[in-house]
């Protein structure tokens, strides 16, 4: 944030908080038989690669495993790739609250982003 308000006029600095703090998310209480569920969360861009979470939901497709992707964007992305959606859910923007409800809810986080800016 410092780096970004020396670059431009403070006043057009806006901080988009988007990442998570675990302690504000529950363990997932899984009961015997129930599905494994699979999230990531993202907007939905070609940098998220949301292809490699559609291939693996629908490699596993057959086993009982659902996949959530939290979020929403360029959703032909998916279709594009010939996705079946099958076990793949999209949510749609979500709120912060709502987004950490999902999260509490999952088994396994996945990330597929292509590359990440670091800006230090």
């Amino acid at each position: 944030m410092d780096l970004a308000i020396n670059s431009v006029h403070h006043n057009k600095v806006v901080l988009v908080e988007n990442s998570v703090d675990l302690k504000f998310i529950q363990a997932a209480k899984r009961t015997k038989g129930s599905r494994l569920r699979v999230v990531t969360s993202g907007r939905l861009c070609f940098q998220k690669a949301p292809w490699k979470f559609g291939k693996l939901a629908d490699t596993l497709s057959y086993y009982p495993v659902d996949f959530l992707w939290i979020g929403g964007g360029e959703d032909d992305l998916l279709r594009t790739e010939k996705i079946s959606l099958r076990n793949l859910k999209v949510t749609g923007w979500r709120d912060r609250k709502g987004v950490l409800k999902e999260l509490s809810r999952a088994d396994v986080f996945i990330m597929t982003s292509l590359w990440y800016r670091d800006w230090e």
